[in-house]
């Protein structure tokens, strides 16, 4: 199983093989964004086939940061998640040659990447609505 370790503000992907009854670790990938990629996953299954990796807990590790950082709000983790859900998404868009829909949710993506990193998204989720109340007859 994979897991991410945090060199000062360096994220790595690391999983643990043991060898002549001795473990070391080995270098899955440099994680040098907040974010995962299509091509950094198609690497480690690539160049590592038989090493597990739980790609949404990575995804957390990285909005959490590193150990000394302040513990994120749960809505912090659920950004990184929609900001994760979109580019996966935008794979999936170009992969089906729908490559004006890729642009505009790899631009949703970067846009949410960069709020998480300036502070700029609530720690809070936005009031729900009300759909109990209210004249429901135009509906």
């Amino acid at each position: 199983m994979a897991f991410v370790r945090w060199r000062k503000n360096c994220a790595e992907l690391l999983t643990t093989r043991y060898e002549n009854g001795k473990s070391r670790q080995v270098l899955l990938l440099n994680l040098e964004y907040p974010y995962v990629t299509e091509y950094q996953r198609r690497t480690v299954r690539e160049r590592f086939p038989d090493v597990q990796v739980d790609w949404d807990k990575v995804v957390q590790a990285l909005a959490r940061g590193p150990a000394g950082n302040k513990a994120p709000s749960p809505m912090r983790i659920t950004w990184a998640r929609v900001d994760q859900v979109l580019r996966d998404l935008k794979d999936l868009a170009m992969s089906q040659g729908r490559t004006d829909d890729a642009k505009t949710l790899i631009d949703a993506a970067d846009t949410i990447t960069w709020w998480r990193m300036r502070g700029d998204l609530p720690d809070e989720p936005a009031e729900t609505l009300d759909m109990t109340s209210g004249d429901r007859s135009r509906c």
